[in-house]
């Protein structure tokens, strides 16, 4: 049975139901929640969730995604094929790192069917939930519009200065864990500073969050792949006053 996944700041309540509903009325696809919980129109934060979570479904799956603070102006809907899936959504740099995450060459293409009218504040409705349910149906890819570019947006930005590795926070977890922009290999040592804007902190390299005391400041390779900076039953993000898009500073002691 095919499937189309949802992910939206909506929250729970009559929005996400009415994208239910037409999925429902137009397919026999199963809908599955992403997340209904990005805050809303945080853009950055819905890519992330995305990002994470595409690689671990099957070829077929459509998802249909809207963080869509511009609804309504000329932004341009979208869709993409990458790594056997696809994906609708706002031309806002929510989809296409996704996307580059399981293709190297995600194709693109801005949605041009001709839908009937539709709501200026409720895309969600009217074009993502009917372009996703057509997708996985019966609609060629080909049929959507023309092949066209997309907006991106660099999730994982590090770089080396002489202060050390110069990051910002990606992510949040509702436990507090920070999620930095720095792939684990680019990081060597066992002993580091980091440096927010709020405070400069010592944190120990680890292999899971119970090697460390209760309390301490953390770091290690996180579910991602990605340097997580964690504070072992306490919350990191409390710790360093870091929130996602913040810089952070890594620097190697000894």
């Amino acid at each position: 049975m095919p499937q189309v996944t949802l992910l939206t700041d909506f929250g729970e309540g009559p929005y996400t139901a009415a994208m239910r509903g037409v999925i429902a009325s137009m397919t026999g696809a199963r809908a599955v929640d992403l997340s209904h919980s990005v805050p809303r129109h945080d853009v950055r934060h819905g890519a992330f969730v995305l990002w994470s979570s595409v690689p671990y479904f099957p070829e077929g799956t459509v998802h249909c995604c809207v963080v869509d603070p511009g609804v309504g102006t000329g932004r341009r809907a979208i869709a993409a094929r990458a790594g056997g899936q696809l994906l609708v959504g706002p031309d806002n740099g929510l989809i296409l790192p996704a996307a580059r995450r399981v293709s190297e060459g995600p194709e693109i293409r801005e949605v041009t069917l001709d839908l009937g009218e539709s709501s200026s504040t409720f895309h969600g409705r009217d074009v993502f939930a009917p372009v996703a349910a057509m997708l996985s149906a019966d609609l060629g890819f080909e049929e959507v519009g023309p092949v066209s570019e997309a907006e991106d947006l660099e999730l994982f930005v590090y770089r080396e200065t002489g202060r050390g590795i110069k990051t910002s926070v990606a992510f949040v977890d509702r436990f507090g864990n920070v999620v930095t922009g720095v792939p684990t290999e680019a990081v060597e040592g066992e002993a580091f500073l980091v440096d927010t804007a709020d405070a400069s902190r010592r944190a120990r390299r680890v292999d899971a969050y119970g090697e460390a005391g209760e309390g301490e400041l953390l770091l290690l390779e996180g579910s991602t792949g990605l340097v997580e900076l964690s504070v072992n039953q306490g919350s990191a993000e409390e710790v360093l006053g870091a929130e996602p898009g913040e810089e952070v500073i890594l620097k190697k002691k000894g």
